[in-house]
């Protein structure tokens, strides 16, 4: 592979990562998974809620630096 394609498969890569923990923090919101099922079990809803938040956030994150990467590759 050329520089310019591992370049676009890295950020790519970036990008399902970042989809990844967005689809993680929505579950743990919502009371799904593991931590989010354990949170809902002991009614610490708003703590499943703003760590959910924090995941989304981040693997918005994610996905801009990798779009970013993608645009200047």
């Amino acid at each position: 592979m050329d520089e310019i394609t591992k370049r676009k498969v890295k950020a790519a890569a970036q990008m399902a990562f970042g989809a990844l923990r967005i689809g993680g923090g929505v579950m743990t919101a919502t009371g799904h998974g593991t931590v989010g099922a354990l949170l809902k079990h002991r009614h610490m809803h708003h703590v499943a809620l703003r760590l959910g938040k924090q995941g989304v956030e981040a693997g918005m994150d994610h996905i801009r630096q990798g779009w970013d990467a993608w645009k200047r590759a």
